[in-house]
């Protein structure tokens, strides 16, 4: 083979290895660029078409100034009521202090708590059976001998002491004239509901009985329903209001809401949370309308974008290797 023939082969193998080198390291990442421009500007203007559906009046300021005068009311009339579903003081106990002496805490605030409700009941000079057990259920302290005492079993024996002593002074304060039995159980729970069911045995006069079912019905800071009841009459032949044996179950609900905070700190606590745009969706999801499922619809694909171009972009690509970028097929 000649000289020049060799040259001419080199010199045709050294601009083709350019041209491939010039595809492979320029002409390829601007065409990938290229397409990735060409797909924002697609999902900008889905965008801009779903802004123009949702906000038929260009006026984006005044559709949220309506879907929020929508919302407000309905979150008042949510946190006024669900005040209500409480149990207010019924459970408050002295906090439980940082020792490990617990046992002895137990038994100071479970006297304590025993020792006062007794005293109201010799004060008032109202008839409680003896069989009663002012303890409801919770061990007593002299009965914890030997045995090791967790923070969380001492807080709930001591609430759900305060909790029966509550409860017989709920009574005690109404027009009864003695109480024979007295049995709070066990606490059900049932879609953020806690319900307190309570039986009592009592002895009471009609008229009594009627302040009391009125007191408990109407009462503003808890929510107390009464189940059933039945009366007996052991005196019909009396000259005066008997005192009748009354036998009635009622509960306390409680719904564990927590109040939603001030607009200054939800809006840092979103703007700093991940999932802030989340929360906003939330807030909204009780309003119905087409226009408030456009905003959803619009949020959603907002996020999907969003997630879409964070986890598809350079960071998520394999890296390549000096002889695959070299190398074009």
């Amino acid at each position: 083979m000649r000289k020049q023939q060799i040259i001419a082969i080199i010199v045709v193998l050294l601009l083709a290895a350019g041209a491939g080198a010039g595809y492979q390291f320029y002409f390829k990442p601007t065409l990938e660029k290229l397409a990735e421009d060409k797909q924002f500007l697609k999902d900008l203007n889905t965008k801009l078409s779903t802004l123009k559906r949702t906000f038929p009046t260009n006026k984006p300021d005044a559709e949220v100034a309506e879907v929020k005068a929508k919302i407000q009311p309905w979150e008042e009339a949510l946190e006024q009521r669900a005040r209500q579903f409480s149990i207010g003081a019924f459970k408050q106990i002295d906090p439980i202090p940082e020792t490990r002496v617990l046992k002895s805490h137990y038994a100071r605030q479970a006297q304590k708590i025993v020792g006062e409700l007794y005293t109201e009941i010799l004060t008032k000079q109202i008839y409680v059976n003896p069989r009663i057990d002012l303890y409801f259920g919770m061990p007593r302290p002299d009965s914890l001998g030997g045995k090791t005492v967790h923070p969380i079993e001492v807080m709930y024996w001591s609430t759900n002491i305060q909790f029966g002593a509550s409860v017989m002074r709920l009574l005690l304060d109404s027009e009864v004239g003695g109480i024979d039995d007295l049995h709070v159980w066990t606490p059900k729970e049932a879609d953020g509901f806690k319900s307190y069911p309570v039986g009592v045995s009592m002895w009471m006069t009609m008229s009594g009985f009627c302040k009391l079912v009125e007191k408990l019905q109407n009462d503003d800071t808890m929510t107390i329903t009464i189940q059933g009841f039945s009366i007996r009459n052991t005196a019909l032949r009396a000259s005066q209001d008997p005192w009748l044996k009354i036998d009635m179950t009622f509960r306390f609900d409680e719904y564990d809401y927590k109040p939603k905070p001030a607009s200054g700190q939800a809006a840092g606590d979103a703007a700093s949370a991940p999932g802030g745009a989340a929360s906003g969706d939330a807030a909204l999801s009780g309003i119905s309308g087409n226009r408030l499922a456009q905003i959803q619809a619009m949020r959603a694909a907002s996020a999907r974008n969003s997630s879409g171009s964070a986890g598809g972009g350079e960071a998520s690509k394999p890296e390549e290797s000096f002889w695959q970028k070299l190398w074009p097929f």
